[in-house]
């Protein structure tokens, strides 16, 4: 895309960051996320976060799209994703950008898997994948000293993170 095209993205209010500090479904241990993979079909699963991603692809699964950032609790992440042909996108801290939604479905369209990499911060970029995805599907990201949440899709919960994204506010850059 050329530079100098106008960039729009939804912002967080610190009432919706407050609510999203709550885990959006079940909590489990890093064994337990492990044994839920083995259980899944990895061609429905979207896993958002570094450690929850690097976590999966280490062990051996490899979900249908990826989500990081390089980073875990705001500190740098090293873990080699280049051999995966990421996918860039831009995504700021506390927004959720248009160009994430463009990417995200175009991945989701692919018939092989994808990974993601942000520009930015990734954390927002649940609510896409649970909006976007079809029921059936499963999303797991990191909950900060919690452990890993999984999000089975449905149509509560694609409402659920749909409401919460109409609270946003839309702002354009550039």
């Amino acid at each position: 895309m050329p530079s100098n095209y106008t960039k729009i993205a939804w912002v967080i209010s610190s009432r919706l960051r407050t609510l999203l500090s709550k885990p959006m479904g079940r909590v489990y241990n890093d064994k337990e996320y492990l044994s839920l993979l083995s259980k899944r079909d990895l061609s429905k699963v979207i896993t958002v976060g570094d450690v929850v991603s690097s976590t999966a692809f280490s062990s051996g699964y490899r979900p249908r799209i990826m989500i990081v950032d390089q980073k875990t609790k705001r500190k740098e992440f090293a873990y080699d994703w280049k051999s995966l042909n990421p996918i860039n996108v831009w995504n700021p801290a506390g927004m959720i950008s248009l160009d994430s939604f463009i990417v995200f479905s175009t991945a989701l369209n692919k018939k092989d898997s994808s990974l993601i990499l942000v520009d930015g911060e990734e954390d927002l970029l649940t609510l896409v994948a649970i909006i976007l995805s079809p029921s059936g599907y499963s999303v797991f990201y990191g909950q900060p000293e919690m452990g890993v949440v999984c999000v089975n899709v449905n149509k509560v919960k694609r409402l659920e993170a749909l409401n919460i994204f109409n609270e946003m506010v839309v702002k354009s850059y550039g």
